[in-house]
């Protein structure tokens, strides 16, 4: 083969790539350009067909006995710690959109909590995407944890001993490792 006939090759072989890497870039600029929503239709009628609002019309004042089974609490419960955890877990309205409300926050965590659903079973129930619906709980648990772990939940006998041990008598109950008497 001769010197001519390899740059040849080398020549042709490189604009062979270039060609398929331009035609690669368009189609992802493409596919860039026809996205034509923002948000998915199934999500998009949540405000007026959303399971939650027929929810707390129907179950909460007529049947406080359906709710309980929702969420397994009754709703004298269920309002104790929403306004509890209310302003950690609250979101504020944009330009864009309206703000899933708190209660609404809040049932969706009680509600994977309750029964382990998926999340993708709990975003058809509630018309949220996955991804939010992923948060709401993470967030609404760390919420209830914040609000509600200093008035119900207790440090074992053996957690108060460790305290003690490690860090002196103002520790025995649970205070902080930086106070100092």
């Amino acid at each position: 083969m001769s010197l001519k006939t390899s740059t040849r090759k080398r020549k042709i072989a490189a604009a062979i790539i270039l060609h398929c890497c331009v035609e690669e870039e368009e189609e992802q600029e493409l596919k860039l350009r026809t996205r034509t929503t923002w948000v998915q239709e199934l999500y998009l009628e949540r405000e007026e067909s959303a399971f939650f609002r027929s929810f707390q019309s129907i179950f909460r004042s007529n049947s406080p006995d359906r709710f309980k089974d929702f969420v397994r609490m009754n709703p004298d419960d269920f309002d104790f710690i929403l306004e509890r955890v209310r302003p950690l877990i609250e979101k504020a309205d944009t330009r864009l959109r309206r703000a899933i409300s708190a209660a609404e926050r809040l049932a969706v965590t009680f509600r994977y909590l309750a029964t382990g659903d998926s999340m993708q079973s709990l975003s058809f129930l509630f018309k949220i995407s996955v991804p939010s619906i992923s948060m709401m709980v993470h967030e609404g648990c760390d919420a209830i944890y914040k609000t509600l772990k200093d008035d119900f939940l207790k440090l074992s006998s053996f957690q108060r001993c460790h305290n003690l041990v490690h860090f002196g008598p103002s520790h025995a109950h649970g205070g902080g490792i930086w106070e100092v008497p």
